[in-house]
């Protein structure tokens, strides 16, 4: 048994491995023993079975805890072209008062890509998690022009600082 870290997975079979395996630890493990993959699969935590299964957790669960206040001073990149708040009214972007709950592309008076129109789904803190990090992955096609949020914290200050203005 041999051990990489940040390796490419699709590498193992080059590298002669018949079995990958993610670690506790979030490293990738090869084995060319059935015995030996079986054990280190009891070994494993069920966090790590669930990703290697192909599921993933929800964005939420692996988000820190969230401060509206330091939210509101994130939110400083969105607000070029949303509002928040009672009176908020559509300019580049839709109104986010009151988003969690609400239909995708579903305020009257917003001119929405077909893609959000169509999009099929209710904003969920999963979804909005997952739309600030990266809009296109989420609604293909749709028209907001942003690269995304990586950091976590940031993303779940925007979020309590949304949550609040329900």
């Amino acid at each position: 048994m041999s051990g990489y870290s940040g390796c490419d997975p699709s590498e193992y079979k080059s590298r002669g491995a018949d079995f990958v395996i993610l670690s506790h630890n979030m490293q990738l493990i090869r084995s060319h023993s059935p015995a030996m993959h079986y054990a280190m699969m009891k070994s494993l935590r069920p966090a790590s079975l669930l990703l290697l299964a192909g599921f993933a957790l929800p964005a939420s669960a692996a988000l820190p805890a969230g401060d509206a206040k330091a939210g509101k001073a994130s939110f400083r990149i969105c607000i070029s072209c949303h509002q928040t708040g009672p009176a908020a009214r559509a300019g580049f972007g839709p109104p986010l008062y009151q988003v969690v709950g609400r239909k995708a592309g579903s305020v009257p008076d917003f001119a929405y890509s077909s893609a959000m129109k169509n999009a099929g789904f209710v904003w969920t803190d999963e979804k909005l998690v997952a739309f600030m990090r990266a809009p296109g992955e989420v609604v293909p096609g749709n028209k907001m022009r942003f690269y995304g949020i990586s950091n976590e914290q940031q993303l779940a200050n925007i979020l309590a600082y949304l949550r609040q203005q329900d």
